[in-house]
């Protein structure tokens, strides 16, 4: 929905500090109805009524940003974000992994989709004698309400220093290769961190 001159507005609020420094947090807004489940506002459309009617209460305020590393697996973007249909999936590598990855020796390549295979990517990762390919392959369902994520891992080459959990000793020339897959739904918020699958 179109809101011409319209401003986006997001709730935040300012602790009392000792220090003199005000550092700006995000919030919600809690509504009798968001106890009975339904989600807290925290984004809100703002007409250019609404801001002249306000003016006389507008302060301008210097503020700052917190930037603590984030911790993955207890924080939660907001409800905003996580109760929001997809309509399209990209998949990233995270500083941290790549920083992982490459201090075990790995050069990273990781292909975006083509126009022809718009729901597929690739992850090679390759070190010495192996290469490691991940593709994955992503299927939208429900309105974009719920994904299924499969993925094929193929090791080629040498298998020295490298080996499928579920792999049986053999020859090291063949190929091998697992498929894992993940699936999720944003009935109550999408998933922060999908379990981990071993190959």
């Amino acid at each position: 929905m179109e809101r011409p001159r319209h401003l986006l507005g997001r709730v935040c609020y300012i602790p009392p500090s000792e220090s003199g420094v005000d550092f700006v947090y995000s919030g919600y807004i809690d509504f009798d109805s968001t106890k009975s489940g339904a989600p807290a506002p925290d984004l809100f459309p703002l007409s250019p009524e609404i801001i002249e009617h306000e003016s006389p209460h507008i302060e301008l305020k210097t503020v700052y940003i917190s930037h603590p590393k984030p911790d993955r697996t207890n924080s939660y973007p907001p409800w905003s974000i996580r109760g929001q249909p997809y309509t399209a999936i990209k998949l990233v590598l995270l500083r941290d992994t790549r920083n992982a990855l490459r201090s075990r020796g790995y050069s990273i390549n990781l292909r975006d989709p083509i126009p022809d295979h718009p729901t597929a990517h690739r992850l090679m990762l390759s070190k010495d004698e192996h290469t490691i390919t991940v593709e994955f392959q992503h299927v939208l369902s429900d309105g974009g309400k719920r994904f299924t994520i499969n993925a094929t891992v193929k090791l080629s080459g040498s298998r020295s220093g490298v080996q499928f959990d579920s792999a049986q000793p053999g020859p090291c020339s063949r190929l091998y290769h697992r498929a894992v897959s993940w699936t999720d739904g944003n009935w109550e918020g999408w998933d922060i961190v999908l379990k981990a699958q071993r190959v």
